[in-house]
């Protein structure tokens, strides 16, 4: 497994939508009480916010 930084750093260069698909595919494939698990979560309700904030904005 790769840490959680590298994860970072590589989804950072795609676009809303597809980090937030990979991240949920990342989630999926983890134990459902694992520290890493919470971590992927944590990322992915971040980008949602961001895809919301975006949403917002562009409906403005």
């Amino acid at each position: 497994m790769k840490p959680l930084h590298t994860i970072v750093t590589r989804l950072k260069r795609l676009p809303l939508q597809h980090q937030a698909a990979h991240l949920k595919a990342l989630i999926d494939a983890e134990k459902p009480r694992s520290m890493r698990r919470k971590g992927l979560e944590s990322m992915a309700k971040d980008v949602m916010i961001r895809r919301l904030k975006r949403e917002r904005r562009s409906a403005a």
